[in-house]
């Protein structure tokens, strides 16, 4: 909605100062939302084609096992999370892999300028570029120092400018620090194991559940997961190089400044792919353990990295199978009931405003939000958007509806009984979404 709702793009870059994300993925939503009058089709392929450029650099230009190119193209990531579920985070997978691409081909510029518009698509891909970037500038340094001023003109720059746009004006209402303590970094280590072995449960909200639940066993997995992975790259140390600066990062990242959710979690997964490729690419073997026969433990490796991989595939058929049978939001449902009802011209209060502004993609037309107290469309963070009690939206609807009697309540959630059940009337439910958070109910 910030890009359909923006005309220009100085207006864009406006709309989107409090997001906390950079303006490249917007630009390109922009213009999709331009050329095609804001068609959600539109979106859907342009995100899908965008993951499948990605998969098609892995199949055709890599040397990687053909077992594990099946894993990463079917699995979990690459099939479902990032092209399925339209987000920003496919653009920066593309832009990655493309960096690799022009890397392997010699062609230095595009890969340090492909990094650094990596970081204009997401925070999380920004550190993954950063952790390539430092990998890349290692090697140049030793191998091809004439192109390091490639990094310093082009990516120290870009990057720059994508870390101011990604303060929002104030930083506490998006990012709430994690105490820094050696749970949280132990809780970050755990995300490994659910990225590389996503199982959800086989049920209708599988979205960010797992089967494997126990905090211990899932960090005894991630360390193995990590230690086949880095002895799997023994034939590049600037695969094992940017492995281990990745990971770092990543796990900093989850146990100081946000929890995140499977789509952060995931680029665990994606700076593994990476580094896969980048072990063909800049080849680079140290012996570091000349009395131990690493080929045996290579072998074992590699075996191990097989079947944690097929789990991708596995939870990729249960996603596939429950967002094939149920919605995975009941937005559009909600929708349509309200464009073919009498309610088409109805004032619509949304509560909570982050759950139900999908609604206001399909209705084309702005809600009133009681989280910040104004009509919108998108989402503005700042510290007007506060939480609501359930009296606090009953006078709301109360106070909009003495002024217009077909006002609406929409709400992600059935009222308590501290509201008088004579006050507002349910009329319609809509239940058994994917997203248990994106069911909607409609009041009057």
């Amino acid at each position: 909605m910030i890009a359909i709702k923006s005309d220009s793009i100085i207006q864009l870059f406006k709309n989107k100062s409090t997001e906390g994300h950079p303006i490249g993925y917007f630009i390109l939503i922009f213009l999709i939302a331009k050329l095609f009058a804001g068609n959600l089709i539109a979106f859907k392929i342009a995100h899908f084609f965008i993951l499948e450029c990605a998969i098609y650099l892995l199949l055709r230009f890599t040397n990687i096992n053909w077992i594990i190119k099946l894993c990463i193209s079917f699995g979990y990531f690459f099939s479902y999370e990032y092209s399925i579920i339209s987000r920003n985070y496919g653009l920066g997978i593309l832009l990655i892999l493309s960096a690799l691409y022009f890397l392997k081909n010699k062609k230095h510029f595009y890969c340090i300028f492909s990094l650094a518009l990596v970081s204009q698509t997401s925070f999380v891909a920004l550190m993954i570029s950063a952790a390539l970037m430092c990998t890349i500038s290692i090697y140049y340094l030793i191998e091809e120092r004439n192109q390091i001023k490639w990094v310093l003109i082009v990516f120290v720059p870009i990057l720059i400018l994508s870390l101011l746009e990604m303060v929002p004006p104030d930083p506490t209402v998006m990012f709430h620090p994690v105490p820094f303590i050696p749970l949280n970094i132990g809780a970050a280590i755990t995300r490994v194991t659910e990225v590389f072995m996503p199982l959800p449960k086989p049920q209708i909200h599988f979205w960010e559940t797992y089967i494997i639940t126990n905090s211990y066993v899932k960090f005894v997995i991630s360390i193995i997961i990590f230690f086949c992975a880095f002895i799997y790259l023994s034939e590049s140390v600037y695969a094992q190089i940017f492995l281990v600066l990745s990971f770092f990062i990543l796990v900093m990242f989850f146990s100081t400044r946000m929890i995140g959710f499977s789509r952060h979690h995931g680029f665990f997964f994606v700076s593994f792919v990476a580094a896969i490729w980048l072990k063909e690419i800049l080849p680079s073997r140290i012996e570091y353990f000349k009395k131990i026969d690493l080929k045996r433990i290579k072998n074992y490796s590699y075996n191990f990295i097989c079947i944690i991989l097929l789990f991708q595939i596995s939870a990729s058929a249960i996603a596939a199978y429950f967002d094939f049978k149920e919605p995975f939001s009941n937005s559009s449902n909600l929708s349509n009931f309200i464009e073919k009802s009498n309610l088409s011209k109805s004032e619509i209060i949304a509560y909570p405003d982050a759950e139900i502004s999908p609604l206001s993609f399909y209705l084309k037309r702005d809600f009133f939000y009681p989280s910040s107290n104004k009509f919108g469309s998108f989402i503005i963070w700042d510290r007007n958007r506060v939480s609501r009690n359930d009296a606090y939206i009953d006078s709301i609807y109360r106070k909009m509806n003495s002024q217009n009697p077909n006002t609406i309540l929409v709400l992600n959630k059935q009222l308590v009984s501290s509201i008088k059940q004579d006050s507002l009337q349910l009329i319609k439910s809509f239940e058994g979404a994917i997203v248990p958070s994106e069911n909607y109910y409609i009041y009057q």
